[in-house]
């Protein structure tokens, strides 16, 4: 996926009011399947068309109600700081704002979450819309990503892409039409195989490492990779 199509997938939705104001983006970073944006609306009615992309949205003002309108069904929510919306690809979504609001936006692709889901073993998973949950793992995630980008991609590209595989797991989990506990990981791997793999972390320290590639040194897929990783050595 280009930069010029990520931009097109999100900005097509210039919503009918002009005064949207997109405050930082990862977009100049580049990250691979994944986007993040801090933006602010303003009191008002915003159309999001149909798009290639889901789009996490987490709240970050003080509460207000919000009218959300979801595939011609219209929800009225109140939401409080924290509170997420999860706008699945290929979904119109219309948002009428009581009130100013400033959120994290993360757009992901749906060719990542297959992926991960195939990973566990799933051939097919369909992302569900919600309105206002609340849930900390997407707050933490979000509010990581949102460091991340502000800092300029400080931490590199392993950092990013092993946050986006947690949410992606995790909304594998809890908000698609087969939720299910995902396989755990009950034993390390082998020594000599954690041996390898913090060699070569230790001898590219300066390198942008990526997930893909840590994984491929193990000869496993990044999520099985990132599970074993975490049960053998504690640390992410």
């Amino acid at each position: 996926m280009t930069q010029t199509n990520n931009q097109q997938q999100r900005t097509s939705a210039l919503f009918t009011s002009p005064q949207m104001e997109i405050l930082h983006s990862s977009e100049v970073l580049i990250w691979k399947e994944i986007v993040i944006e801090q933006r602010y609306y303003p009191t008002g009615e915003y159309i999001f068309p149909s798009s290639s992309l889901h789009m996490i949205g987490l709240h970050l003002g003080p509460p207000h109600r919000i009218e959300i309108v979801c595939n011609g069904q219209s929800k009225i929510c109140m939401i409080a700081r924290g509170s997420v919306q999860i706008v699945p690809a290929g979904t119109v979504n219309i948002w009428r704002h009581q009130a100013g609001a400033e959120h994290i936006h993360v757009f992901l692709t749906p060719a990542l979450l297959q992926q991960v889901a195939t990973e566990y073993g799933r051939d097919h998973t369909e992302l569900l819309d919600h309105c206002s949950a609340q849930d900390l793992r997407i707050e933490y995630i979000s509010s990581a990503l949102l460091i991340e980008m502000l800092e300029g991609g400080a931490t590199g590209r392993l950092y990013v892409e092993s946050l986006a595989h947690a949410l992606v797991a995790h909304l594998l989990q809890t908000y698609t039409t087969t939720p299910s506990p995902l396989p755990q990981v009950t034993q390390g791997g082998p020594a000599s195989l954690v041996q390898s793999i913090t060699s070569l972390i230790e001898d590219n320290l300066t390198e942008d490492l990526s997930l893909m590639s840590l994984a491929a040194e193990a000869g496993l897929s990044p999520s099985h990779f990132l599970r074993l990783f975490r049960q053998t050595t504690s640390l992410s």
